[in-house]
């Protein structure tokens, strides 16, 4: 019975130097932690990566002699990646990025002879080809692996064991020509015949496969617009000083497509203000042909005779030549008879028909015929005395010849006045 026992106890004890040694000879594909790994349980995620860098300084100096720098850890550059142990390869997306690839591990296993030893932090770290160390010769390992802003190989960590890995880079295939999209110029120009209106064009490039979907101009005083063409109109408010903007693809501008536009105060002008026929003054912008003249005589008022009425009326001096109207007042007066003074005189035609007046062609007016007086007899002359030369007396004769003469005078009176009756 002992004998049976001893011969299972020596099996057992030499299967497990079996397996014990087969273990120690390929501690990369043992399952759990190994003391031979820089990170003894491995670094398979991320987060476990970045703990083990935080937390173990012996990992945090390990991890910096070889350039691996803390915002490399964070995820700066960092990309999935292969160890290839059977070309001493490391890819990333089916592209070679390094050859002659190569790690560390915390000592040395009998399996091979290391190339050197790294010193690092006061301590002596075995570094072999990946074929040569704990990767058999025929895996393959995934990795964090570092590459530049052109695809350049800088450093990697083997996912199993946080261990790193470096190589020599491979040339970055060269990278197709970036598109370029540029705005190059702003011009802005005053619309011809304006005062606050401008015209807009810019200038834009684009290449190597780049495009212009849309151009926003920014007119500088809050007003914007966005359309696929290059040029734009916009019209200023207020007068000021603004600098006007254009963006590609409402993201790419520069210093040259930024322009600035000065707008002058709006002249004014005088008119006549047809409402209250006074000069005022106004803005070039408010004037209205239906309220405005630029033709001062419209605010001047003066009296015409309106022909077709025959009244006297107001009008704009602008109009006092107008068909119809009469600067001389006297052409509103008519002809008529005064019936009272039986006078031809001149009325305004308005007062033509007033009761006292008659049309000249009346008979109120008419000269009358005064009554025919018969003519008046002829009268027969009197004898004229014959005058005898009387003798010559005294005085008494001169007073008798006196007396005679006037009773002859005072018959032929009352001869003369018997016939008028």
């Amino acid at each position: 019975m002992n004998k049976i026992v001893k011969r299972v106890l020596l099996a057992g004890s030499i299967t497990a130097a079996i397996i014990g040694g087969i273990w120690y000879a390929t501690p990369s594909d043992a399952v759990g932690c190994s003391d031979i790994k820089i990170v003894r349980c491995g670094t398979m995620t991320h987060s476990a990566m970045k703990s083990a860098y935080h937390s173990d300084s012996e990992v945090r100096g390990i991890y910096n002699y070889f350039g691996i720098t803390q915002s490399m850890v964070e995820g700066a550059g960092m990309h999935e990646g292969v160890a290839d142990a059977s070309n001493n390869t490391v890819t990333v997306n089916g592209r070679v990025v390094a050859t002659n690839a190569k790690t560390i591990q915390r000592r040395h296993v009998n399996y091979t002879n290391p190339i050197n030893y790294q010193q690092i932090g006061g301590k002596s770290y075995p570094s072999y080809l990946i074929r040569h160390s704990f990767m058999p010769v025929a895996s393959k390992k995934p990795v964090f692996v570092w590459l530049d802003g052109n695809g350049k190989f800088i450093q990697a960590v083997i996912k199993d064991c946080g261990n790193p890995l470096w190589g020599e880079p491979t040339p970055p295939p060269t990278p197709a020509p970036k598109p370029v999209l540029t705005c190059d110029a702003l011009s802005a120009q005053k619309v011809a015949g304006t005062r606050n209106k401008f015209a807009f064009a810019a200038t834009a490039t684009a290449k190597n496969g780049a495009s212009i979907s849309s151009y926003t101009f920014d007119f500088g005083d809050g007003q914007k617009t966005t359309g696929s063409s290059n040029k734009a109109e916009h019209t200023y408010t207020k007068a000021g000083t603004y600098t006007a903007t254009v963006t590609i693809n409402n993201g790419v501008t520069s210093q040259n497509c930024k322009v600035t536009i000065t707008v002058t105060e709006e002249p004014k002008i005088q008119v006549c203000d047809l409402k209250t026929d006074t000069i005022v003054t106004i803005k070039e912008s408010e004037y209205d042909t239906s309220k405005h003249s630029k033709n001062f005589a419209d605010c001047e008022k003066v009296k015409v005779c309106d022909t077709k009425t025959g009244e006297i009326i107001t009008v704009r001096k602008s109009e006092e030549n107008k068909e119809g109207y009469s600067k001389n007042e006297e052409d509103c007066k008519v002809k008529v008879c005064d019936i009272k003074t039986k006078q031809i005189i001149s009325v305004w035609t308005k007062d033509q028909k007033n009761e006292g007046y008659a049309s000249v062609d009346s008979d109120a007016c008419k000269p009358s015929t005064p009554p025919t007086t018969p003519p008046a007899p002829k009268q027969p002359t009197p004898p004229a005395p014959t005058t005898t030369e009387l003798p010559r007396t005294g005085t008494t004769d001169a007073l008798l010849s006196i007396f005679g003469l006037g009773s002859l005078a005072a018959s032929a009176v009352a001869y003369i006045v018997s016939r008028r009756q």
